[in-house]
């Protein structure tokens, strides 16, 4: 049987992980004079969201539909707080070391629904927790 919930992890996990190395590189999306501006701390979300679901597809497949999750959670949860926290030039704040703009905030709705998608697709249906 194949292992759909891995496979889309593993891909899902190196975009993130391709996405947050590229932040630190001056490009006409991120950077000065694109369209989303390179904060401390936002490169490292997708790096770690990217790490975090690579190392769940090695696990089984329902650890990794529940890695999806998890990591589509964080990213809700992001682009949430950052749209409540909105202030006139279009740019939040959150906890005093990720600042996201309204492009960032797009992006993370983006990744949220996308994983959310990728985790329904599991082939472990049948199974409440391990393969």
């Amino acid at each position: 049987m194949k292992k759909i919930a891995k496979t889309l992890a593993l891909v899902a996990g190196g975009v993130l992980f391709l996405i947050g190395i590229l932040a630190f590189l001056p490009t006409g999306i991120v950077g000065p004079g694109g369209m989303m501006i390179r904060y401390a701390g936002t490169p490292y979300i997708h790096i770690v969201s990217g790490l975090l679901l690579m190392a769940v597809s090695t696990m089984g497949e329902s650890w990794a539909a529940f890695g999806l999750y998890m990591v589509a959670a964080l990213h809700a949860l992001i682009g949430g707080l950052g749209y409540m926290t909105l202030d006139r030039v279009g740019t939040a704040t959150l906890f005093d070391m990720i600042r996201i703009t309204q492009a960032d905030m797009v992006l993370h709705a983006v990744i949220c629904v996308t994983l959310v998608i990728c985790g329904k697709m599991n082939t472990a249906s049948q199974q409440v927790i391990w393969d």
